[in-house]
């Protein structure tokens, strides 16, 4: 894959912008005059002291927030009609269901079986 030691060029590329990335940092501005300048431009900029709405308030705890909507989605929550092909399966006496698994895993069991001999797996005595 690599040969004589050298990268993809794809992936040079990708180390390059990640090692340019890292290298970035802000740089404060040359002049100091300017500098004081933002600093008072930032300053002087009305701070609003209004209290936040209550729909924008944080929880007081992450649980609060996780059970306000829990309670709202169970509110919300219709159960769909349930039109799958499973549905006969459930409409079953329990004693059906059970017959009906038993011979499932049997099917299943089988199947196994035969797929072992055929890979020649497992030889039959006979």
């Amino acid at each position: 894959m690599i040969e004589n030691g050298e990268l993809p060029a794809w992936l040079t590329e990708l180390r390059d912008q990640q090692v340019g990335q890292q290298h970035q940092e802000p740089r404060p501005p040359q002049d100091g005059a300017d500098f004081i300048e933002s600093l008072q431009a930032q300053v002087e900029e009305p701070v609003s002291r209004e209290p936040a709405a209550p729909e924008q308030q944080v929880p007081k705890d992450v649980l609060d927030d996780l059970r306000e909507q829990i309670k709202l989605t169970e509110d919300d929550y219709v159960e769909p009609e349930s039109t799958a092909f499973y549905q006969p399966i459930l409409n079953l006496p329990p004693a059906q269901r059970m017959v009906l698994s038993i011979l499932l895993f049997l099917n299943a069991v089988l199947c196994g079986c035969m797929a072992l001999v055929m890979a020649g797996r497992v030889v039959l005595p006979f």
